[in-house]
């Protein structure tokens, strides 16, 4: 089955969107890690992402995030190659937060 039609992916991103609202809505988004592409036709790679809302709680959501066919495959031709940057390249390690203009004005 599609990672995409898994009622029980849907039932997860429904509960962190219910989340979501019930918390006042974001505050910031912070990016905790990224895997690497899996798929052969439609390239998905995981994303873990921590969302702080307005009231303070922290909602942590997982959501896989298609990729372009050519930008998966790019990577993993390259790492197969050994292309020196790609190959060092580490998704895991990537972090960062992005603060949501207007949300401290509202709390």
């Amino acid at each position: 089955m599609r990672w995409y039609l898994n009622p029980l992916t849907l039932f997860k991103a429904g509960r962190g969107l219910n989340q979501l609202r019930d918390g006042g809505g974001p505050a910031s988004v912070r990016v905790r890690g990224v895997g690497r592409p899996a798929g052969w036709i439609v390239p998905a790679m995981p994303v873990a992402l921590e969302i702080v809302t307005r009231d303070g709680s922290v909602i942590a959501l997982e959501p896989e995030i298609p990729l372009p066919f050519g930008l998966g495959w790019g990577y993993r031709i390259a790492n197969k190659l050994g292309v020196p940057f790609i190959s060092d390249l580490d998704p895991s390690k990537i972090k960062t937060e992005v603060k949501v203009p207007g949300a401290a004005k509202s709390a």
